[in-house]
C-alpha cells in the first residue's frame, strides 16, 4: 500500500509537471526580429557552464517581464537570480521541448542588479 501511495503521489507529480510545462509553452514566444539589436531586461533562471577546448562557455537561461525565454551562450556567467540589463542583437528564434525561445549574441553595457 505505500509503494502505491508513492507511485500514485509520483504520477501526479509527473502530470502536474507536465500541465505547467505545456502552459509556458503555449504562453512563450519570440522577442524582435532576427538580426535586429535591443534592449532587454531578463531574469536569470539558470546558468550552465562547461569547459571547451577554448575555454569556459556559459548558457544563461533568462525570462523577460513576459515570461517569454531568452538565452545567452559565451564566455559570461550571470548571477543566477539576479536582473540583467543590456544591449543585444537577436541571433536567431529557435524551440525547444515546444517552449519558443530568443537567442542573443553579443550582449553590451550588461548591469546586474
Amino acid at each position: 500500500a505505500a509503494v502505491r501511495k508513492i507511485m500514485a503521489s509520483n504520477a501526479e507529480r509527473t502530470a502536474k509537471w507536465a500541465a505547467e510545462r505545456a502552459a509556458e509553452a503555449a504562453a512563450s514566444d519570440w522577442v524582435g526580429t532576427v538580426g535586429e539589436r535591443m534592449s532587454f531586461e531578463l531574469t536569470v533562471q539558470h546558468v550552465i557552464e562547461f569547459e571547451t577546448q577554448f575555454g569556459w562557455t556559459f548558457i544563461n537561461i533568462c525570462k523577460d517581464a513576459d515570461r517569454n525565454v531568452v538565452i545567452y551562450k559565451g564566455s559570461s556567467a550571470w548571477q543566477k537570480g539576479s536582473t540583467v540589463t543590456c544591449q543585444a542583437k537577436i541571433k536567431e528564434h529557435g524551440e525547444r521541448e515546444g517552449v519558443k525561445q530568443t537567442i542573443i549574441q553579443r550582449p553590451t553595457k550588461v548591469e546586474a542588479k
